[in-house]
Formats: C-alpha cells, structure tokens, sequence
C-alpha cells in the first residue's frame, strides 16, 4: 500500500511465493483467494489487531518515533479495511 493509502502493491518473492510460476488464469485465481478468503478471516483481523496494540504499546521517546507509530498504527488500521476489489486490481510486483 503506498503512503496516501491509494493503491496497493502485491509483492511476488522470487521463491515460495504465491504467484510463482503460475499462468495468467492462476495469477488471477490467486489474486482472488486473497481477496476473498485471506483478508476475511478472523485469524487475518487478530493478528493485525495485534500488530495494532503491539504497536501502541512501544516505548515511544521522540517526535520521529511517534510518527513512526502513527504512520504504522494507520497502516495496520487501513489494512483492517481492506477490500476484496482492492486486492484484485493490485499490481503484483516481483522482487529483485
């Protein structure tokens, strides 16, 4: 997700990744299994839930560091809201 919270970028790893050598037709399967089962299920929302108040819980000294968590605590709480149409118009970019 970029910083303005606009667009969404799905990364592929050059091993092990979800995309990995897969077709057109199973790219986009993919694509829609995340969407549509991945970021709906409780164990999705309690982790990054967790993130959220693990996040809020540090042990936070300069005005850098509160930006940090805030920026990341936003972050999190976007993700909470992510949508299934969001995650099938992603780009998906594989890493160097």
């Amino acid at each position: 997700m970029n910083s303005e919270f606009s667009s969404i970028t799905l990364r592929e790893t050059k091993t092990k990744s979800l995309f990995a050598v897969k077709n057109e037709y199973e790219r986009d399967a993919t694509m829609e299994l995340v969407g549509e089962w991945l970021i709906k299920t409780n164990a999705f929302k309690e982790v990054i839930n967790e993130l959220i108040q693990k996040k809020k819980m540090e042990n936070v000294q300069t005005e850098e560091d509160i930006q940090i968590v805030l920026g990341t605590t936003r972050f999190l709480e976007k993700l909470l809201k992510i949508k299934t149409e969001e995650i099938l118009s992603a780009v998906v970019e594989r890493d160097n």
